[in-house]
């Protein structure tokens, strides 16, 4: 890459140039570059990391309010620069688990009263939003969201996993939970922000 100063005898340029040269600027620098054209092999690993993508963005499109505004707070626990849709998509690809049928949690409601921590969620494949109702889940949680040392697992009640749990404190209790995938072993949320009020 050649450093320029004044390129093609002008105050400055961009763009290509016959497709052999590139003309641009970087941080303020101006370059010029050899035209390339990219490779695109298109092999059968790129199609099913590219459909795995695909599948990720049409599901973060019917992510909740709820789901959505967990992922937001899981990204923002990360020490790198994250979105809620690069949180989400991270932990679907965590260790190599890229799968289609992998589930992630749509819609989550925190129906928490009288001292009784009460979350509902659903999870749906990936691939085609469709609800399975076969996983075994737990939900981790805690007050600190970087340290969830409390579980309790979830069962599965007609449309939704569901979970109602006793919370040992007086008065209310605010606090974060995250859905767990004991099978895939991974998380199907984001932090879930709870709120438990106390007992009337």
């Amino acid at each position: 890459m050649a450093k320029l100063t004044a390129p093609l005898f002008s105050l400055g340029a961009r763009g290509s140039l016959a497709k052999t040269l590139v003309y641009s600027v970087w941080k303020g620098v101006a370059y010029a570059r050899a035209h390339v054209t990219p490779a695109n092999p298109d092999t059968d690993d790129q199609k099913e990391v590219r459909g795995i993508m695909r599948d990720c963005v049409d599901c973060f499109h019917v992510l909740g309010s709820v789901a959505k505004a967990a992922w937001v707070v899981t990204a923002g626990l990360d020490s790198r620069p994250l979105s809620g849709f690069n949180a989400m998509v991270s932990n679907l690809a965590s260790e190599g688990q890229e799968d289609a049928d992998a589930p992630i949690a749509a819609t989550i409601t925190d129906e928490s009263a009288d001292d009784k921590l009460d979350v509902h969620c659903d999870a749906r494949k990936l691939s085609d939003q469709t609800v399975d109702n076969s996983l075994t889940l737990k939900l981790h949680y805690g007050t600190n969201p970087r340290l969830l040392s409390n579980e309790t697992a979830m069962s599965w009640d007609t449309d939704h996993y569901e979970v109602t749990t006793p919370v040992d404190m007086e008065g209310a209790w605010t606090g974060y939970g995250r859905v767990w995938d004991d099978t895939a072993e991974r998380y199907i949320t984001g932090h879930i922000a709870i709120d438990v009020p106390a007992a009337a």
